[in-house]
């Protein structure tokens, strides 16, 4: 989750973008920090059965 301030000064709160990994998540989260972002990783625990992991993923992609 990330929050930044929009172009009225307003803070936006954005969702995403949803990462394989931790260390994945700590390198972005790391990179946006030091852009001035405030970042809060949240975990989504858990896989969908015989997805391989790439359910939501694949759903995600269909939708764009």
């Amino acid at each position: 989750m990330t929050f930044v301030n929009d172009y009225s000064g307003r803070r936006q709160q954005e969702r995403g973008p949803w990462l394989k990994s931790r260390e994945e998540a700590d390198y972005w989260q790391s990179q946006l920090r030091e852009r001035g972002y405030v970042v809060r990783i949240e975990s989504m625990s858990g896989t969908l059965p015989d997805s391989g992991g790439n359910a939501l993923a694949q759903a995600l992609s269909s939708m764009a």
